[in-house]
């Protein structure tokens, strides 16, 4: 009996401990496939990093709880980041916009870390931060730089 406690307690424990990981993980590329974005946005550019402000934006909780499982960073969380549009891929754009995105660190939100261009995939934001655009998570692209060899296919895909 003390050994099925034992098995028990040690499969709580990897299932409480990976599922956020587990959760935290794109689909394999046939299933999001460059076509399959470009049908699920309506939004997309490249832009130039102009700045970046954290926000409260956490919309799956679990990421969150992962967090405690590391060290703390101070530049983790939701951030809204601000573009300026070089090249609009699909949508109508302003010549600058704000991108509402999830945690980089422990969700899978892009990670805006220096100044540069990026690939920005997303929708009109519904939220009530005040962002004009919400982004999709790298999954989709959002946040890779538009040299980056999936990204290009992703940019080609949506100049069809």
């Amino acid at each position: 009996m003390k050994r099925f406690e034992h098995l028990a307690t040690a499969l709580l424990v990897l299932v409480v401990t990976t599922a956020p990981a587990l959760a935290m993980t794109c689909p394999p590329e046939p299933e999001l496939n460059p076509d399959r974005i470009a049908e699920e946005v309506d939004i997309a550019f490249v832009g130039k990093l102009l700045a970046v402000t954290p926000s409260d934006y956490s919309p799956a909780p679990y990421c969150w709880k992962a967090k405690n499982f590391t060290a703390r960073r101070g530049d983790c969380g939701g951030k809204i980041a601000t573009f300026e549009i070089i090249k609009v891929l699909k949508g109508d754009l302003p010549k600058q916009a704000r991108v509402l995105a999830e945690d980089g660190c422990y969700c899978l939100g892009a990670y805006f870390a220096q100044d540069g261009e990026y690939l920005i995939v997303g929708t009109k934001n519904p939220t009530t931060f005040p962002a004009d655009i919400l982004a999709k998570s790298v999954c989709y692209g959002t946040g890779m730089h538009p040299d980056n060899k999936r990204a290009r296919d992703i940019i080609n895909r949506l100049k069809k």
